[in-house]
């Protein structure tokens, strides 16, 4: 009787334990729990998904716009004798290089964040008692 009370005072209703009966007591709101895991670990792997893509993009972008500023700068060097294109054609082949390897390391990172998001997921997946082992397999998409 006091625990009622103290669920009613702190504006909560008492959960169900795992090995009692379904508040509902059908077979459908079981089927409801499992679906509604399956979205949620499905909308996980999306963004964790999205993340990894991302990163990979930030690479790309990276060694590309990297590349273009060394090309110019090896450009601008032997385009003309002069001191100045010299030193501004040393200075974009240092940026060229900086920005291709900062970025790509920024990739780099940004990708092991989203693959730590799908091995966090698999685990939550591998533990969840709402799915059996063909609903698993199908968020983790091994099917």
């Amino acid at each position: 009787m006091m625990t009622e009370d103290i669920y009613t005072a702190l504006g909560i209703t008492p959960t169900v334990s795992r090995g009692s009966q379904d508040p509902k007591g059908t077979e459908n709101s079981l089927i409801n729990r499992a679906a509604n895991a399956m979205d949620r670990y499905r909308d996980g792997y999306g963004i964790a998904s999205a993340i990894d893509n991302f990163g990979g993009v930030i690479k790309v972008i990276a060694l590309i716009l990297g590349g273009c500023l060394v090309l110019a700068g090896i450009i601008s060097c032997f385009g003309d004798t002069g001191f100045l294109s010299g030193t501004i054609g040393t200075g974009l082949i240092i940026a060229g290089l900086f920005v291709g390897c900062f970025g790509f390391i920024l990739g780099i990172l940004v990708r092991a964040i989203g693959q730590l998001m799908k091995a966090l997921f698999d685990v939550a997946v591998n533990g969840s008692h709402f799915l059996d082992d063909a609903q698993r397999a199908k968020v983790m998409s091994l099917e």
